[in-house]
Parts: C-alpha cells; sequence; structure tokens
C-alpha cells in the first residue's frame, strides 16, 4: 500500500507518518505490515518499529510510505499481535 503523508503532516517527525501509515493499513487490510520502503531523504530521521524491514528508496517520493506484507519475513510487529 502506498501511503501519501497529507500536506499538514509534512513537517511532522517520519515516524509519525510511518505509525499513522502502520494503523491504517491494519484496520484497512486487518494485518500489520512488516516491510516499509521510504525516500532517501528520510534516512537520517527514519527508525524502523522492532520486527519491520526498512528499506530507503529512490523510487519512493518524499512525503510517501510503502507498506507491505512480506510472508517470508517471521518477527511480526507488537501492534496487533494479540488479535486474531
Amino acid at each position: 500500500m502506498m501511503w501519501q503523508v497529507e500536506e499538514s503532516q509534512l513537517e511532522d517527525p517520519p515516524i509519525a507518518n510511518l505509525i499513522r501509515a502502520i494503523q491504517y493499513y491494519n484496520e484497512k487490510y486487518g494485518a500489520v505490515p512488516n516491510r516499509c520502503e521510504v525516500s532517501k531523504k528520510w534516512s537520517k530521521e527514519m527508525v524502523a518499529p522492532e520486527g519491520m524491514v526498512l528499506t530507503l528508496s529512490r523510487s519512493v517520493q518524499p512525503g510517501h510510505i510503502m507498506l507491505t506484507l512480506d510472508p517470508g519475513l517471521r518477527t511480526p510487529l507488537p501492534i496487533g499481535s494479540g488479535s486474531k
């Protein structure tokens, strides 16, 4: 899922935008993503939550976050881990 950060939230810390994107993904798909791609512009500011693989990408535009659920990764994120 490609998440576009709202213009009013572009000044927020990148991790705040990532958390909003993860929450939306969880609500929409009923799962917690475990892979994230962000613009290299956020490289010094972005720290992925435990259990998430973060990739810096030239193909993801600034202000966007690509989230996916990679079945090959076995480490679940803490959020949503208690729900069925």
